[in-house]
Protein backbone atom coordinates (compact mmCIF):
# COMPACT_ATOMS: atom_id res chain seq x y z
CA UNK A 1 0.00 0.00 0.00
CA UNK A 2 2.90 2.51 0.77
CA UNK A 3 6.89 3.21 -0.39
CA UNK A 4 7.48 5.81 0.26
CA UNK A 5 7.30 8.11 3.98
CA UNK A 6 7.97 11.53 4.75
CA UNK A 7 7.94 12.54 8.46
CA UNK A 8 6.50 15.93 9.85
CA UNK A 9 6.67 16.98 13.13
CA UNK A 10 5.13 19.76 14.88
CA UNK A 11 6.42 23.44 13.75
CA UNK A 12 6.91 22.59 10.44
CA UNK A 13 5.90 24.43 7.87
CA UNK A 14 3.42 22.65 5.04
CA UNK A 15 4.38 23.27 1.39
CA UNK A 16 1.42 23.29 -1.17
CA UNK A 17 2.32 20.46 -2.60
CA UNK A 18 3.61 17.81 -0.25
CA UNK A 19 6.35 15.62 -0.81
CA UNK A 20 6.29 11.93 -0.76
CA UNK A 21 9.25 11.46 0.86
CA UNK A 22 11.86 8.74 0.82
CA UNK A 23 11.57 4.88 0.31
CA UNK A 24 10.41 2.96 3.31
CA UNK A 25 12.66 0.19 4.63
CA UNK A 26 14.23 -2.33 2.50
CA UNK A 27 12.17 -0.56 -0.17
CA UNK A 28 14.15 1.01 -3.38
CA UNK A 29 12.56 3.52 -5.56
CA UNK A 30 14.12 5.06 -8.55
CA UNK A 31 13.53 7.70 -11.10
CA UNK A 32 14.11 6.88 -14.59
CA UNK A 33 13.76 8.15 -18.20
CA UNK A 34 12.21 6.08 -21.04
CA UNK A 35 15.78 4.33 -21.48
CA UNK A 36 15.74 3.54 -18.09
CA UNK A 37 18.51 5.98 -17.25
CA UNK A 38 18.53 7.87 -13.63
CA UNK A 39 17.24 11.31 -13.52
CA UNK A 40 19.14 13.72 -11.73
CA UNK A 41 17.45 16.00 -9.00
CA UNK A 42 15.22 18.57 -10.40
CA UNK A 43 14.45 16.22 -13.79
CA UNK A 44 11.08 14.33 -13.86
CA UNK A 45 10.74 10.69 -14.40
CA UNK A 46 8.82 7.89 -13.96
CA UNK A 47 9.07 6.09 -10.66
CA UNK A 48 9.40 2.65 -10.39
CA UNK A 49 10.08 0.25 -6.83
CA UNK A 50 11.64 -2.38 -6.25
CA UNK A 51 12.79 -4.35 -2.77
CA UNK A 52 11.31 -6.38 -0.27
CA UNK A 53 7.27 -6.13 -0.54
CA UNK A 54 7.39 -6.36 -4.08
CA UNK A 55 4.32 -8.46 -5.66
CA UNK A 56 4.65 -11.27 -7.66
CA UNK A 57 2.75 -9.74 -10.55
CA UNK A 58 -0.98 -9.79 -11.57
CA UNK A 59 -2.91 -12.84 -10.81
CA UNK A 60 -4.12 -14.58 -14.31
CA UNK A 61 -2.53 -11.72 -16.32
CA UNK A 62 0.81 -12.43 -17.98
CA UNK A 63 0.66 -9.40 -19.97
CA UNK A 64 0.15 -6.47 -17.46
CA UNK A 65 2.80 -8.62 -15.40
CA UNK A 66 5.27 -8.29 -18.23
CA UNK A 67 4.81 -4.76 -19.20
CA UNK A 68 4.52 -3.49 -15.42
CA UNK A 69 7.25 -5.94 -13.49
CA UNK A 70 10.59 -5.17 -14.95
CA UNK A 71 14.21 -7.03 -14.53
CA UNK A 72 15.90 -4.83 -11.71
CA UNK A 73 18.96 -3.06 -13.29
CA UNK A 74 20.02 -1.70 -10.37
CA UNK A 75 19.29 -4.68 -7.86
CA UNK A 76 20.91 -8.04 -6.77
CA UNK A 77 20.40 -10.52 -10.12
CA UNK A 78 17.01 -11.64 -10.44
CA UNK A 79 15.38 -9.47 -8.61
CA UNK A 80 12.29 -7.03 -10.17
CA UNK A 81 11.11 -3.26 -10.10
CA UNK A 82 7.41 -2.11 -10.34
CA UNK A 83 6.53 0.44 -13.17
CA UNK A 84 3.72 2.82 -11.28
CA UNK A 85 3.22 4.96 -13.96
CA UNK A 86 3.40 8.11 -11.74
CA UNK A 87 5.80 10.33 -12.86
CA UNK A 88 8.32 12.23 -9.71
CA UNK A 89 11.35 14.16 -9.38
CA UNK A 90 14.16 14.36 -6.67
CA UNK A 91 14.65 17.34 -4.49
CA UNK A 92 18.12 18.61 -3.83
CA UNK A 93 17.53 17.23 -0.53
CA UNK A 94 16.66 13.87 -1.56
CA UNK A 95 13.20 13.57 -1.24
CA UNK A 96 10.46 12.42 -4.02
CA UNK A 97 8.09 14.91 -5.49
CA UNK A 98 4.74 14.19 -7.13
CA UNK A 99 4.26 15.44 -10.58
CA UNK A 100 1.56 13.35 -12.49
CA UNK A 101 0.46 10.12 -14.25
CA UNK A 102 1.94 8.64 -17.09
CA UNK A 103 -0.93 7.47 -18.12
CA UNK A 104 -4.42 8.60 -17.96
CA UNK A 105 -5.24 6.87 -14.07
CA UNK A 106 -5.99 10.03 -11.83
CA UNK A 107 -5.64 10.23 -8.17
CA UNK A 108 -8.20 10.98 -5.68
CA UNK A 109 -8.52 10.90 -1.41
CA UNK A 110 -5.81 8.51 -1.92
CA UNK A 111 -7.30 6.39 -4.16
CA UNK A 112 -5.95 5.48 -7.85
CA UNK A 113 -8.89 5.99 -9.97
CA UNK A 114 -9.45 4.89 -13.98
CA UNK A 115 -11.47 7.43 -15.31
CA UNK A 116 -12.46 4.96 -18.24
CA UNK A 117 -14.19 2.48 -15.61
CA UNK A 118 -16.53 5.32 -14.79
CA UNK A 119 -17.37 5.96 -18.14
CA UNK A 120 -17.91 2.67 -19.40
CA UNK A 121 -20.58 2.81 -16.13
CA UNK A 122 -22.14 6.05 -17.19
CA UNK A 123 -22.68 5.10 -20.79
CA UNK A 124 -24.45 1.78 -19.72
CA UNK A 125 -27.77 4.22 -18.19
CA UNK A 126 -29.78 4.56 -21.61
CA UNK A 127 -29.94 8.02 -21.81
CA UNK A 128 -26.15 8.37 -21.96
CA UNK A 129 -24.25 8.45 -25.58
CA UNK A 130 -20.87 9.54 -24.50
CA UNK A 131 -19.07 10.25 -21.30
CA UNK A 132 -15.85 11.20 -20.47
CA UNK A 133 -15.10 12.15 -16.53
CA UNK A 134 -12.21 14.48 -15.59
CA UNK A 135 -10.52 15.87 -12.31
CA UNK A 136 -10.91 19.45 -11.75
CA UNK A 137 -9.37 21.18 -8.24
CA UNK A 138 -11.92 22.73 -6.50
CA UNK A 139 -11.91 25.18 -3.24
CA UNK A 140 -8.55 23.22 -2.78
CA UNK A 141 -10.30 20.00 -3.22
CA UNK A 142 -10.03 17.33 -6.45
CA UNK A 143 -13.32 16.77 -7.78
CA UNK A 144 -14.69 14.57 -10.50
CA UNK A 145 -16.45 16.22 -12.81
CA UNK A 146 -18.57 14.04 -15.79
CA UNK A 147 -19.54 15.42 -19.50
CA UNK A 148 -22.28 13.93 -20.99
CA UNK A 149 -23.82 13.15 -24.49
CA UNK A 150 -27.07 12.25 -25.11
CA UNK A 151 -28.27 9.46 -26.58
CA UNK A 152 -30.62 10.04 -29.61
CA UNK A 153 -33.92 11.15 -28.23
CA UNK A 154 -33.05 10.94 -24.35
CA UNK A 155 -33.88 13.31 -22.13
CA UNK A 156 -31.26 15.03 -19.26
CA UNK A 157 -31.25 12.65 -16.56
CA UNK A 158 -31.80 13.62 -13.06
CA UNK A 159 -27.97 14.27 -11.22
CA UNK A 160 -29.79 11.66 -8.59
CA UNK A 161 -30.73 9.21 -10.96
CA UNK A 162 -27.07 9.17 -12.34
CA UNK A 163 -25.56 8.84 -9.05
CA UNK A 164 -27.54 6.05 -8.29
CA UNK A 165 -26.87 4.54 -11.46
CA UNK A 166 -23.15 4.97 -10.68
CA UNK A 167 -23.32 4.05 -6.96
CA UNK A 168 -24.68 0.54 -7.71
CA UNK A 169 -21.26 -0.96 -8.75
CA UNK A 170 -18.91 1.81 -7.93
CA UNK A 171 -17.59 3.43 -4.51
CA UNK A 172 -18.62 6.65 -3.25
CA UNK A 173 -15.26 8.35 -4.38
CA UNK A 174 -15.65 7.76 -7.94
CA UNK A 175 -18.91 9.13 -8.27
CA UNK A 176 -18.42 12.51 -9.53
CA UNK A 177 -19.39 15.63 -7.94
CA UNK A 178 -21.21 17.00 -10.95
CA UNK A 179 -22.86 16.13 -14.30
CA UNK A 180 -22.61 18.02 -17.35
CA UNK A 181 -24.34 17.69 -20.41
CA UNK A 182 -22.72 18.97 -23.61
CA UNK A 183 -24.08 18.38 -27.71
CA UNK A 184 -20.78 16.64 -28.00
CA UNK A 185 -17.43 15.88 -26.98
CA UNK A 186 -14.79 18.29 -28.38
CA UNK A 187 -11.99 16.63 -29.92
CA UNK A 188 -8.26 17.51 -30.56
CA UNK A 189 -6.74 16.52 -34.06
CA UNK A 190 -5.74 13.23 -33.48
CA UNK A 191 -9.29 12.32 -32.45
CA UNK A 192 -8.65 12.63 -28.55
CA UNK A 193 -11.23 13.98 -26.36
CA UNK A 194 -10.01 17.61 -25.97
CA UNK A 195 -10.25 18.07 -21.77
CA UNK A 196 -9.60 22.08 -22.39
CA UNK A 197 -12.44 22.76 -24.28
CA UNK A 198 -15.22 21.46 -21.92
CA UNK A 199 -17.17 23.78 -20.33
CA UNK A 200 -16.40 23.98 -16.19
CA UNK A 201 -19.04 22.30 -13.92
CA UNK A 202 -21.24 24.09 -11.42
CA UNK A 203 -20.29 23.02 -8.45
CA UNK A 204 -23.23 24.27 -7.37
CA UNK A 205 -25.98 22.86 -9.21
CA UNK A 206 -26.23 19.68 -6.94
CA UNK A 207 -29.72 20.80 -5.81
CA UNK A 208 -32.83 18.79 -7.64
CA UNK A 209 -35.26 21.44 -6.90
CA UNK A 210 -35.90 25.31 -6.17
CA UNK A 211 -34.12 26.39 -3.10
CA UNK A 212 -35.96 25.75 0.52
CA UNK A 213 -34.71 27.61 3.14
CA UNK A 214 -34.18 26.22 6.29
CA UNK A 215 -37.16 26.51 8.95
CA UNK A 216 -36.38 24.84 11.73
CA UNK A 217 -33.67 25.33 14.10
CA UNK A 218 -32.16 21.83 13.25
CA UNK A 219 -32.67 22.64 9.60
CA UNK A 220 -30.87 25.92 9.95
CA UNK A 221 -27.57 24.11 12.05
CA UNK A 222 -27.23 21.74 9.55
CA UNK A 223 -27.44 23.83 6.19
CA UNK A 224 -24.78 26.18 8.01
CA UNK A 225 -22.52 23.27 8.50
CA UNK A 226 -22.70 21.70 4.90
CA UNK A 227 -22.36 25.31 3.73
CA UNK A 228 -18.71 26.10 5.43
CA UNK A 229 -17.28 22.20 4.82
CA UNK A 230 -18.87 22.34 1.28
CA UNK A 231 -17.58 25.43 0.51
CA UNK A 232 -20.78 27.04 -0.92
CA UNK A 233 -22.85 30.37 0.12
CA UNK A 234 -25.96 28.67 0.68
CA UNK A 235 -27.62 25.16 1.39
CA UNK A 236 -31.07 24.60 0.80
CA UNK A 237 -33.32 21.89 2.61
CA UNK A 238 -33.52 19.04 -0.36
CA UNK A 239 -29.89 20.07 -1.22
CA UNK A 240 -28.27 16.42 -1.90
CA UNK A 241 -24.83 15.98 0.46
CA UNK A 242 -22.77 14.15 -2.37
CA UNK A 243 -24.36 16.07 -5.37
CA UNK A 244 -22.48 19.62 -3.51
CA UNK A 245 -19.53 17.88 -3.63
CA UNK A 246 -19.41 15.91 -0.19
CA UNK A 247 -17.91 12.59 0.35
CA UNK A 248 -16.91 10.08 3.08
CA UNK A 249 -14.73 12.04 4.47
CA UNK A 250 -16.46 15.26 5.02
CA UNK A 251 -19.04 13.29 6.17
CA UNK A 252 -17.37 12.23 9.44
CA UNK A 253 -17.07 16.19 9.84
CA UNK A 254 -20.21 16.69 9.32
CA UNK A 255 -21.43 14.09 12.10
CA UNK A 256 -18.55 15.14 14.02
CA UNK A 257 -19.84 19.28 14.33
CA UNK A 258 -23.28 17.90 14.70
CA UNK A 259 -22.65 16.16 17.59
CA UNK A 260 -20.87 18.81 19.19
CA UNK A 261 -23.85 20.87 18.83
CA UNK A 262 -26.03 18.28 20.14
CA UNK A 263 -27.50 16.24 17.17
CA UNK A 264 -27.52 12.21 17.44
CA UNK A 265 -25.87 11.37 14.03
CA UNK A 266 -23.70 8.58 12.90
CA UNK A 267 -21.75 8.82 9.34
CA UNK A 268 -24.65 6.27 8.17
CA UNK A 269 -27.08 8.25 8.61
CA UNK A 270 -26.00 10.94 6.31
CA UNK A 271 -25.73 8.26 3.58
CA UNK A 272 -29.16 7.41 4.16
CA UNK A 273 -30.55 10.58 4.48
CA UNK A 274 -28.72 12.78 2.45
CA UNK A 275 -30.59 16.20 2.40
CA UNK A 276 -30.82 18.70 5.17
CA UNK A 277 -34.85 18.05 5.73
CA UNK A 278 -34.29 14.07 5.80
CA UNK A 279 -31.47 14.50 7.89
CA UNK A 280 -32.76 16.97 10.31
CA UNK A 281 -35.75 14.14 10.38
CA UNK A 282 -33.66 11.53 11.46
CA UNK A 283 -31.82 13.31 14.12
CA UNK A 284 -31.42 10.80 17.21
CA UNK A 285 -34.30 8.71 15.30
CA UNK A 286 -31.25 5.97 14.15
CA UNK A 287 -28.64 5.89 16.32
CA UNK A 288 -27.48 3.18 17.71
CA UNK A 289 -28.32 1.59 21.01
CA UNK A 290 -25.42 2.18 23.38
CA UNK A 291 -23.94 -0.99 24.65
CA UNK A 292 -22.47 -1.27 28.42
CA UNK A 293 -19.40 0.09 28.12
CA UNK A 294 -18.28 -1.91 31.79
CA UNK A 295 -15.47 -4.55 31.47
CA UNK A 296 -16.26 -7.40 29.46
CA UNK A 297 -15.28 -11.12 31.53
CA UNK A 298 -15.95 -14.49 31.16
CA UNK A 299 -17.25 -16.38 28.23
CA UNK A 300 -17.84 -14.59 24.81
CA UNK A 301 -18.58 -15.66 21.29
CA UNK A 302 -16.42 -15.54 18.43
CA UNK A 303 -16.78 -12.96 16.56
CA UNK A 304 -16.87 -13.20 12.96
CA UNK A 305 -13.15 -12.26 12.11
CA UNK A 306 -12.44 -14.23 14.43
CA UNK A 307 -14.01 -17.27 13.12
CA UNK A 308 -12.79 -16.52 9.58
CA UNK A 309 -9.14 -16.54 11.44
CA UNK A 310 -9.82 -19.34 13.28
CA UNK A 311 -11.86 -21.70 12.04
CA UNK A 312 -9.14 -23.17 9.38
CA UNK A 313 -6.93 -24.22 12.82
CA UNK A 314 -3.96 -22.38 11.06
CA UNK A 315 -0.75 -24.01 12.16
CA UNK A 316 1.13 -20.74 13.54
CA UNK A 317 -1.68 -18.66 14.87
CA UNK A 318 0.11 -16.88 17.41
CA UNK A 319 2.59 -15.59 15.27
CA UNK A 320 -0.22 -14.23 13.23
CA UNK A 321 1.01 -10.89 14.88
CA UNK A 322 1.85 -6.76 13.96
CA UNK A 323 4.97 -5.02 16.09
CA UNK A 324 6.13 -1.25 15.64
CA UNK A 325 9.55 0.02 16.81
CA UNK A 326 9.37 3.29 18.67
CA UNK A 327 12.01 5.60 19.47
CA UNK A 328 12.13 7.59 22.18
CA UNK A 329 13.15 11.35 22.40
CA UNK A 330 14.67 10.88 25.61
CA UNK A 331 14.81 8.71 28.40
CA UNK A 332 12.03 6.25 28.84
CA UNK A 333 9.99 6.53 32.77
CA UNK A 334 9.81 2.60 32.84
CA UNK A 335 7.31 2.31 35.59
CA UNK A 336 5.16 5.72 34.18
CA UNK A 337 5.04 3.17 30.53
CA UNK A 338 4.34 0.18 32.82
CA UNK A 339 1.61 1.52 34.99
CA UNK A 340 0.11 2.91 31.45
CA UNK A 341 0.71 -0.64 29.50
CA UNK A 342 -1.07 -2.22 32.12
CA UNK A 343 -3.56 0.33 32.14
CA UNK A 344 -4.54 -0.50 28.71
CA UNK A 345 -4.64 -4.07 29.15
CA UNK A 346 -7.38 -3.56 31.95
CA UNK A 347 -9.57 -1.49 30.15
CA UNK A 348 -9.15 -3.41 26.71
CA UNK A 349 -11.23 -6.63 27.05
CA UNK A 350 -9.95 -7.91 23.83
CA UNK A 351 -6.10 -7.57 24.84
CA UNK A 352 -6.95 -10.06 27.77
CA UNK A 353 -8.93 -12.76 25.70
CA UNK A 354 -7.40 -16.09 25.22
CA UNK A 355 -8.86 -18.60 23.03
CA UNK A 356 -8.82 -22.54 23.37
CA UNK A 357 -9.57 -24.97 20.73
CA UNK A 358 -12.32 -27.39 21.69
CA UNK A 359 -12.35 -31.10 20.73
CA UNK A 360 -15.67 -30.61 18.48
CA UNK A 361 -13.36 -28.35 16.03
CA UNK A 362 -14.39 -25.04 17.70
CA UNK A 363 -13.14 -22.62 19.37
CA UNK A 364 -13.85 -20.92 22.59
CA UNK A 365 -12.89 -17.46 24.13
CA UNK A 366 -12.58 -16.33 27.57
CA UNK A 367 -11.65 -12.85 29.07
CA UNK A 368 -10.47 -12.69 32.48
CA UNK A 369 -11.77 -9.97 34.65
CA UNK A 370 -10.62 -6.48 34.83
CA UNK A 371 -9.56 -6.73 38.01
CA UNK A 372 -7.34 -9.86 37.34
CA UNK A 373 -4.01 -9.67 38.06
CA UNK A 374 -1.72 -8.10 34.72
CA UNK A 375 1.01 -9.86 33.64
CA UNK A 376 4.57 -8.58 33.16
CA UNK A 377 3.57 -6.40 29.68
CA UNK A 378 6.59 -4.64 29.75
CA UNK A 379 10.61 -6.12 29.45
CA UNK A 380 13.65 -3.91 29.96
CA UNK A 381 17.10 -5.21 28.03
CA UNK A 382 20.15 -4.60 26.85
CA UNK A 383 20.06 -2.63 23.36
CA UNK A 384 22.71 -4.75 21.55
CA UNK A 385 20.17 -7.40 22.12
CA UNK A 386 17.47 -6.39 19.63
CA UNK A 387 17.35 -8.68 17.40
CA UNK A 388 17.10 -11.52 19.38
CA UNK A 389 14.29 -9.64 21.88
CA UNK A 390 12.26 -9.06 19.14
CA UNK A 391 12.33 -12.42 17.34
CA UNK A 392 11.46 -13.56 21.49
CA UNK A 393 8.56 -11.33 21.83
CA UNK A 394 6.76 -12.77 18.50
CA UNK A 395 7.43 -16.27 19.63
CA UNK A 396 6.37 -15.66 23.21
CA UNK A 397 2.87 -14.84 22.82
CA UNK A 398 0.20 -17.48 23.31
CA UNK A 399 -3.83 -17.33 22.55
CA UNK A 400 -4.55 -19.77 25.11
CA UNK A 401 -2.20 -18.36 28.09
CA UNK A 402 -2.34 -14.52 26.97
CA UNK A 403 -1.10 -11.73 27.25
CA UNK A 404 -2.11 -10.71 23.33
CA UNK A 405 0.36 -7.93 23.70
CA UNK A 406 3.49 -7.07 25.16
CA UNK A 407 6.60 -4.56 25.47
CA UNK A 408 10.34 -4.65 25.18
CA UNK A 409 11.99 -1.44 26.38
Amino acid sequence: TFATRRAFRAGDPLPAVLPIGRPLDDTRVYVLDAELQPQPPGIPGELYIAGAGLARGYAGRPGATAARYLADPFGPPGERMYRTGDIVRWSVEGELHFVGRADDQIKIRGFRVEPAEIEARLTAHPAVAEAVVSLYQDAGRKRLAAHLVLAPGAEVPAAAELRAHLADGLPDYMLPAAFVTVSELPLTGNGKVDRRRLPAPDWGAGAESAHRAPSTETERLLAGIWAELLGVERVGVDDNFFMLGGDSILSIQVVSRARAAGLTLTPRDLFRHPTVAELAAADGSTAPAVTGTAPVSGAADLTPIQHWFLDPRPEHADFFDQSVLIEAAGPVDEDALRRALTALWTRHDALRARFTAVADGTWRQDVPAADAPAPDLLQVHDPRAEEFVTAAAHAGLRLDTGPLFTARL
